[in-house]
């Protein structure tokens, strides 16, 4: 009987991704608790779900690179071998090489080069030496199955298959294998009972709509009741979206231990937050920034040991990873207490290469933001990790591109800390709208600091270099955006319109408009995906009255402003 079970494959691979992060989780902690009976215990299961499921669903060298990995394990848990740190580097190169195995059966890559060599490596754990050599590596076929699980295998249903052009049979790519979101029974239950008070709160407005004798009052009321209604669903709409930072925060043990290895340093990292929730896309979109930040961290803001004790510090370098809400946004900070950046150093370097001039007056905190510039880097030679000075800057423009901010501090000798400033969902934005001659466009709310309308005195003229707005002493550039976007009707004098101050990677600007019309909620869409790219804007929504507004990027702006 032919048995399609294209349909349980996505589960499958969702599921298996979990195992893994709890397998490499669980194997890293050990390292610090060798004898937690209950961590093994976790481990061993995780790797035994895997090998079970996956034989059952025909990933027949899933289950058998997983056995090998299982009975080492076993014998581990049993006390039959001792939690060596070798040992631990050995499963956690194997669990690195079943999540190869999982793409391949994916069909994302091709299987991984040196599974005989890990097979090896993982029977001699369990075995005499002179036996490995004897021994006969077991096919990873399904008859194989029958000898890897203690209990009596069933036998594998056929699994329905499409020949590709050579000849060879694959699985067919199903459907089901769309991207999905775990959600929680209680917010699909929310969700219900939303939908349930929508409907009778349309009932209610369709009723006093019709009832002739009724009076606008009941309308209103039942308008209000609907709006609230929709605003509650809105808002657990979005709430499905939501998922704990966690999932991010999980990969960078591995991170800093391997490169922690490589460099020859001590490093442990803190981790708190990791409840915090953020739209699954900021998500996705924000683990590149993060990962390269750590990394940084681990190579350029840590010490050495030796580095370390002569400065009166522990040999262990410490990094810690936080996540928080603050005013309505998502704030993720990396901290370290190495070295810190030497803003002269830094600052020389960018007089080097031309950045800056020589005689550029500017504070540390500006100096430090020079790391961020394309093709800037302050290592001595290029690694394997580091030193071509890409990283930052792409780091950057990934977070602002999110809609958020990066920005730095750093005492030297004490450490630095990287704090990300993110909205919790790219579908709604919180924005400013304001008027350009006919047109409305929207300020991104989490850059505006506040708005004002400046008197002639506070007007500076530089020659050649353009207007200064000076607010209370801090000369700030004006940016006629009518200029810019090409909008008819510019005004002449900024003391004729409003000047709405920004900030952008901890500089001020002030940004000449007609008319401020009020905050509001959008629905962000990609102009991107639904026209073309377009500098200095970052998406675009539909308003209430039906018109299109034009959602400003900040960081383009800028960008297109000098």
């Amino acid at each position: 009987m032919n048995i399609d079970l294209e349909e349980f494959h996505a589960a499958f691979f969702e599921e298996v991704s979990e195992h893994l992060t709890g397998l490499e989780d669980g194997l890293l902690q050990l390292e610090s608790r060798p004898q937690d009976d209950e961590l093994i215990h976790g481990i061993f299961r995780a790797a035994h779900s895997i090998k079970g499921t996956g034989g059952a669903l025909g990933f027949t060298e899933v289950a058998g690179f997983t056995h090998h990995v299982e009975t080492v394990l076993d014998q581990m848990r049993q006390r039959q071998l001792s939690t060596t740190s070798e040992r631990i580097e050995l499963l956690l190169q194997a669990t690195d090489a079943l999540s190869s195995l999982i793409d391949a059966a994916k069909g994302d890559c091709a299987p991984p080069d040196n599974l005989d060599e890990l097979v090896e490596s993982l029977r001699r754990q369990i075995m005499p030496e002179g036996e490995v050599a004897a021994s006969v590596i077991l096919e990873a076929t399904s008859e194989a199955l029958i000898l890897f699980d203690d209990e009596p295998a069933t036998p594998l249903p056929t699994v329905a298959a499409t020949p590709t052009a050579g000849g060879e049979p694959t699985r067919a790519k199903s459907a089901n294998q769309a991207e999905s979101i775990r959600v929680s029974v209680a917010k699909v239950e929310e969700l219900i009972n939303l939908v349930g008070e929508l409907v009778i709160a349309n009932s209610m407005v369709q009723q006093a709509y019709a009832d002739e004798s009724g009076d606008a009052q009941s309308l209103q009321e039942a308008i209000a009741a609907m709006d609230l209604t929709t605003q509650q669903l809105q808002e657990q709409v979005m709430a499905v979206r939501m998922m704990p930072i966690a999932n991010v925060f999980r990969r960078f043990p591995r991170i800093v231990r391997d490169l922690a290895s490589t460099l020859g340093k001590n490093v442990i990292l803190e981790t708190s937050g990791e409840e915090t929730e953020l739209d699954k896309q900021v998500i996705e979109e924000v683990s590149d920034p993060l990962t390269h930040l750590i990394r940084n961290a681990v190579d350029h803001g840590l010490e050495t040991p030796a580095q370390r004790l002569a400065a009166g510090k522990p040999a262990e370098g410490r990094i810690h990873l936080r996540a928080f809400h603050e005013g309505g946004n998502v704030v993720i900070e990396i901290a370290d207490d190495g070295a810190g950046i030497n803003a002269q150093r830094v600052r020389q370097k960018a007089i080097d290469r031309g950045l800056i001039a020589a005689d550029a007056v500017m504070t540390d905190d500006e100096t430090n933001q020079l790391i961020m510039l394309p093709g800037f880097s302050t290592a001595e030679k290029i690694t394997d990790v580091s030193g071509r000075g890409v990283g930052m800057d792409v780091v950057k423009r990934n977070v602002e591109a999110l809609n958020g901010s990066i920005s730095i501090r750093s005492t030297q000798g004490k450490g630095s800390t990287f704090r990300i400033r993110l909205p919790l969902t790219m579908a709604i934005l919180d924005g400013l709208a304001m008027r350009l001659g006919n047109d409305v466009y929207v300020l991104p709310l989490l850059s505006v600091v506040e708005s004002l309308r400046p008197e002639p005195k506070h007007i500076v003229h530089i020659a050649e270099r353009g207007e200064l707005v000076m607010v209370r002493g801090e000369p700030l550039p004006l940016i006629y955006t009518h200029r810019l976007f090409n909008v008819s009707g510019e005004p002449t004098n900024p003391c004729d319109g409003l000047v709405v101050i920004v900030e952008h990677q901890g500089r001020k600007y002030g940004i000449v408009v007609d008319e401020l019309i009020g905050q509001l909620q959008v629905v962000m869409k990609s102009l991107e995906a639904n026209y073309e790219r377009v500098d200095g804007v970052s998406g675009a929504t539909i308003l209430g009255d039906g018109r299109i507004a034009m959602i400003v990027d900040i960081a383009g702006l800028v960008r297109l402003a000098f």
